[in-house]
């Protein structure tokens, strides 16, 4: 009996940190199958941090124990020490002072799209990570909190970024790449950003159509700003100073390095038009059988299941 083996695409999410928190939980399937799901969040420092989602049987379909399920049920909240559980237990701590008594992770994952639809029939697109390995990071390796890519895309366009007010250029490029899953048969939108000369001088190379081999850093970072000072003269002569401040949250794939020209039509690893344009019709079909879903965004800036991303919807896609 001949075996086809699929074509695979460079997809890979690389975190490394401290154990901001974990959700993970036991639970049974509709079908009656044990299941470890739930999502852990790594903090790179302060005010960085990543999720990644991740779901594992107990077995699989033959009825042998699946490696990662034991692995998962490590990381459940009772079994190791989060940045989280460290603040609550003592609220005047601050990161710094807690950080080091949290487990140190590692999380190998890939990137999706989390599509949803609101009440108006309006479909967004989030770019999420699925988690595929964890595991705890060796006191005799070296220590790095990162957050780091590397993928193989189809490029749905290329164009200068802007600034919101003013319109003038930034010197950014803003990339919309079709990232393709040939297991699944979809593409996933996902947009990313080149801003360094290596990166920006490569891109000009590319064109709508190619495909290409991308690498560089994720950045999901909590920004504050005092957007007001109230102060009070006090009984004792001096003063009470409070500041009201306000959040925002950038998140952002950046682009450090690249093939300095797309995959040729000999590279196994191009990605044709004609693989995008299935894949992109079995997505059309998914966005259409949505059902309508609330929309909720924690207070990590985080979207239902995955870090908050710019919007990705390709214009091949849909």
């Amino acid at each position: 009996m001949e075996t086809t083996i699929k074509k695979t695409a460079v997809n890979s999410v690389m975190l490394e940190g401290y154990l901001k928190e974990t959700t993970l939980e036991l639970k049974r399937t509709a079908s009656g199958r044990d299941s470890i799901q739930g999502q852990i969040i790594v903090a790179v420092s302060d005010t960085e941090d990543y999720r990644a989602r991740f779901i594992s049987m107990k077995t699989n379909a033959q009825g042998m124990p699946v490696k990662n399920y034991d692995t998962l049920c490590g990381f459940l909240p009772n079994n190791v020490i989060s940045i989280s559980s460290l603040l609550q237990a003592n609220p005047s701590s601050k990161f710094d002072t807690v950080k080091d008594q949290a487990t140190k992770i590692y999380i190998y994952g890939s990137f999706e799209t989390y599509d949803k639809k609101d009440e108006r029939g309006v479909i967004t697109t989030t770019v999420t990570i699925r988690g595929q390995k964890c595991g705890i990071k060796s006191e005799q390796k070296p220590f790095n909190p990162h957050a780091r890519f590397e993928v193989n895309g189809y490029v749905d366009g290329i164009k200068d970024e802007r600034e919101k007010n003013s319109g003038e250029p930034t010197g950014r490029k803003l990339l919309n790449l079709l990232v393709p899953d040939y297991f699944n048969e979809v593409v996933y939108p996902i947009d990313f950003i080149c801003e360094n000369e290596v990166s920006i001088n490569s891109i000009n190379n590319y064109s709508r159509g190619d495909s290409g081999f991308f690498v560089g850093s994720l950045k999901n970072i909590k920004e504050e700003e005092v957007v007001s000072t109230t102060t009070r003269q006090m009984a004792s002569g001096g003063d009470y100073t409070k500041n009201k401040k306000a959040y925002s949250f950038i998140n952002e794939r950046i682009i450090d390095d690249m093939e300095s020209s797309p995959f040729s039509l000999e590279n196994s690893e191009y990605i044709s038009a004609e693989e995008v344009k299935k894949f992109s019709a079995n997505r059309v079909s998914k966005l259409e059988a949505l059902e309508v879903t609330a929309t909720k965004t924690d207070s990590y800036g985080h979207g239902p299941m995955g870090s908050e991303a710019a919007k990705a919807a390709s214009d091949f896609a849909l």
